[in-house]
């Protein structure tokens, strides 16, 4: 799972992500408020619990969406 206050390679592709669907988050690789704040809002707009979690349902969500990256 991707989630608040981690700090990896797993973020850095979901902010990559959320970037090019036009959300404005900062690329470091840290899942800050900012990243939560989006997944928070992607996850709403796309029918899903928004919660701020990468889990399962938003992960196999994304990748039918053209999400490209791994996940912890």
């Amino acid at each position: 799972m991707i989630r608040f206050g981690n700090n990896n390679h797993e973020v850095l592709q979901w902010q990559a992500f959320l970037a090019e669907l036009g959300y404005n988050v900062g690329i470091d690789g840290i899942y800050g408020q900012g990243t939560y704040n989006a997944t928070v809002h992607y996850q709403q707009s796309c029918g899903l619990v928004g919660d701020g979690i990468v889990g399962p349902n938003t992960y196999s969500w994304a990748l039918s969406h053209g999400y490209m990256g791994d996940y912890a």
